[in-house]
């Protein structure tokens, strides 16, 4: 079906300059969800190095919401937004700090990314130091 050709039919006068399209999945009974496969994790990195370190299957379990986007392969689109809570500068002695920053530890925050093939089961961690 041509979109834009259709609304030109039906709307003659109004003038269309662009339509774009998505696919969604409905996954009617389900309720979102996920596991952390650890309650922490850590790495060795120091803050020269600019390695990134990834945890595969950092998050397991993973159920995507009622309505997901898929994308042009037709897997489902899960994504995580992370925000630092607290963070310390040293693990013994170092103030517990709870504000909206991570005291300049990493380069970016950390990202977190589904693995969906077709549906979204686990997601990746990856940090840089």
């Amino acid at each position: 079906v041509n979109v834009t050709r259709r609304l030109q039919a039906e709307f003659p006068a109004a003038q269309v300059s662009s339509v774009s399209s998505a696919a969604f999945q409905g996954n009617f009974l389900n309720v979102p969800s996920f596991d952390f496969a650890a309650p922490t994790v850590q790495t060795n990195e120091t803050r020269d190095s600019v390695s990134p370190s990834s945890f595969p299957d950092f998050i397991v379990n993973l159920t995507g919401p009622v309505v997901a986007a898929l994308d042009a392969q037709g897997r489902e689109t899960v994504t995580f937004t992370v925000a630092a809570k607290c963070w310390q500068l040293f693990r013994r002695g170092g103030p517990m700090v709870c504000d909206d920053t991570y005291g300049g530890l990493f380069q970016s925050l950390p990202t977190v990314t589904a693995n969906c093939n077709p549906v979204c089961h686990t997601a990746t961690l990856t940090v840089v130091p």
